[in-house]
């Protein structure tokens, strides 16, 4: 996995083509989602779990909508 990633939804991989989610088919991940670069598929290109990504992406609002309301 790219430790590049920020901490939240991926739009565009590093290599700035935009992401896919696509659903994992193996036995250990079953029907689980994940984000990968649309155009190049290798072991330096993104991926993220799209659950994971969803949570980081909802506490870093929650963290922003807290520090406006301080």
């Amino acid at each position: 996995m790219n430790t590049e990633l920020g901490p939240d939804i991926p739009r565009r991989c590093p290599c700035g083509a935009p992401t896919v989610v696509l659903t994992s088919k193996t036995k250990e991940n079953p029907g689980r989602r994940f984000y990968r670069c649309g155009v190049v598929f290798g072991e330096n290109q993104l991926f993220k779990w799209a659950d994971d990504a969803m949570l980081e992406e909802i506490e870093s609002l929650s963290v922003k909508h807290e520090d406006r309301m301080i």
